[in-house]
């Protein structure tokens, strides 16, 4: 059964899962499914904070390394198989924004007043 949870809730809805008496393996066996999934909420918001702090990192460093890239295509003009280059600092770019924001996301909803 899929529910809501409340606004200072670290989850935007949660699911309940009926599991009879007796049926631990079973029940760890859930748990671990959903903790796969979502391994961010597992975490303390001393872990999400450094995260956070790398996803920045890494955003910070694709975009320097993607200008830096431009900036040798304009002088030596290499040919276009070059391309991979300033695709893989974008990609760095994106993969270090998603990772921050997502590391923010959840820790805010962590720290948020119950």
């Amino acid at each position: 059964m899929l529910y809501s949870t409340g606004k200072s809730s670290s989850v935007q809805q949660g699911v309940r899962i009926p599991i009879g008496a007796g049926a631990d393996a079973q029940a760890r066996l859930v748990e671990d499914y959903w903790i796969a999934r979502e391994p961010l909420l597992t975490m303390t918001v001393d872990q999400l904070r450094s995260r956070e702090r790398t996803g920045w990192v890494l955003t910070i460093v694709g975009l320097l390394a993607f200008l830096g890239v431009i900036g040798l295509f304009l002088v030596i003009q290499p040919p276009g198989w070059g391309a991979v280059g300033p695709l893989g600092a974008l990609a760095l770019t994106f993969v270090g924004f998603a990772r921050a924001l997502r590391a923010r996301t959840v820790r805010s909803r962590k720290e948020s007043p119950r």
